[in-house]
This record gives structure tokens, C-alpha cells and sequence, in this order.
């Protein structure tokens, strides 16, 4: 149970620092892909980051299962 929060805690503190660096670096990609409209991108930007959230944290949690929980005692 400790290696699943563990494993958990790290999975929850790595999705937070890309999500913080792709919300730094992705701003300007934006602006130039949105033809220099910048309220465009600045709106773009965040919609991208919770998508990377939902995606990152929905998809890698599943290996995680009761299964496993109840073989680990």
C-alpha cells in the first residue's frame, strides 16, 4: 500500500511540473500559431495544460487495481 502512494505521489508531483512547464513554454507557440492574436492564445493555453492534466492522470492511474492491492498483503 505505501509503494502505490508512493508511486501515486510522484505520478501526481511529475504531471504537476510538465503541466507548469508546458503552460511556460506553449505561450508563444500559441501566439504563432494564432496569427498573432494574442487573447487567442492566452486562452488556447490553458485548455491545453487541463487536457494534458486529464489525459496524464486518467490514463496512467488504471494499472493500479483493487487486484493488485489485495495480492500486496
Amino acid at each position: 500500500m505505501i509503494v502505490v502512494l508512493a508511486y501515486l505521489a510522484l505520478l501526481i508531483a511529475i504531471a504537476v511540473w510538465v503541466a507548469r512547464t508546458l503552460h511556460q513554454n506553449s505561450c508563444p507557440f500559441h501566439l504563432d500559431a494564432s496569427a498573432d492574436q494574442a487573447d487567442l492564445a492566452d486562452s488556447i493555453n490553458p485548455l491545453v495544460v487541463v487536457g494534458f492534466d486529464l489525459i496524464d492522470l486518467g490514463w496512467t492511474p488504471p494499472p493500479i487495481s483493487p487486484a493488485h492491492l489485495v495480492g500486496a498483503r
